[in-house]
Parts: C-alpha cells; structure tokens; sequence
C-alpha cells in the first residue's frame, strides 16, 4: 500500500513563500511609519511658523 507523503522540498517552498508574504506586508507597513516619522520634524516646524504667525 503506498502512502502519499507531502514532497519535503514543496512543502518547504510553501513556507518560504508564505514568510517571504509575511515579511512584505510587515516592510510595507513599516515603509509607512518610518515615512511619517521623517516627515515630522516638518509638521512641527510648520505648526511652529504657523503659531508665529498667529501670535504676531
């Protein structure tokens, strides 16, 4: 009787992708953040002018 055994190779290959999946989204998502936090500096110094502006 021949049992059908998963195909190591395959299997491993699954998982390779399905964490290669993973690793995109969670770069992806961090891409983001670190874009808002270099952006920040920014905000603050605009709200900063902003603020001068007003008090003048």
């Amino acid at each position: 009787m021949k049992h059908d055994t998963p195909d190591p190779a395959l299997s491993q290959t699954m998982r390779d992708q399905a964490m290669m999946e993973v690793v995109y989204k969670i770069v992806h998502d961090l891409r983001g953040s670190v874009r808002a936090i270099a952006e920040l500096p920014n905000w603050i110094e605009e709200d900063l002018q902003d603020a001068r502006h007003r008090a003048a």
